[in-house]
């Protein structure tokens, strides 16, 4: 169970990515997996960012304890994937991209109540944006690591997609459609 968890804890490493993800699955399957994991390292990176920001600035007890539950994953998963990168010769930890640089200066700017509600939203949406580039992934790695590691991920995406489902809405904050 602790190698299904490990595995299934890449699958995290999307959130707070881009759906560019799409996109770039066209290709060689060799570098549409790498980047792949790179992306997935780079949302490790924004994941994390923005959840240390919301155990500062949230109001909701709810909310921090998401957000530590995030940075716990996230963490974790940086560990776990490190093989998978080095064997792909990804370099880790990626930074920030753009896109992440302007949603963690618009989250800074805010706090309390205003910040728990976009902080879910955005959260929301990228773990719905995260299911979909996953599920495509899924179908378009060839790669029998990525793919093992996408396919048991799926089950730890849902339930985070689902967890920021529920406070969403606990907090009045509109939920993002299924991709």
């Amino acid at each position: 169970m602790k190698a299904a968890h490990s595995i299934g804890l890449f699958a995290l490493g999307l959130c707070c990515t881009s759906t560019s993800l799409v996109a770039q699955s066209s290709g060689s399957s060799m570098n549409s997996d790498k980047k792949f994991v790179m992306m997935a390292d780079e949302g490790n990176s924004a994941e994390i960012a923005a959840s240390q920001m919301a155990l500062k600035k949230a109001k909701s007890p709810d909310v921090k304890s998401y957000a530590q539950q995030m940075i716990t994953d996230h963490e974790k998963l940086r560990s776990d994937m490190a093989p998978l990168a080095q064997q792909m010769n990804v370099k880790t930890p990626q930074p920030l991209n753009s896109t992440h640089k302007v949603e963690a200066q618009r989250l800074a700017s805010m706090s309390g109540s205003s910040f728990d509600k976009e902080y879910l939203k955005a959260m929301d949406a990228d773990h719905h944006k995260t299911l979909a580039m996953f599920k495509n992934e899924e179908t378009t790695t060839t790669n029998p690591d990525v793919k093992t590691a996408v396919s048991q991920g799926l089950t730890v995406i849902q339930q985070h997609t689902d967890m920021a489902d529920q406070l969403s809405q606990k907090m009045g904050v509109p939920t993002a459609p299924s991709m």
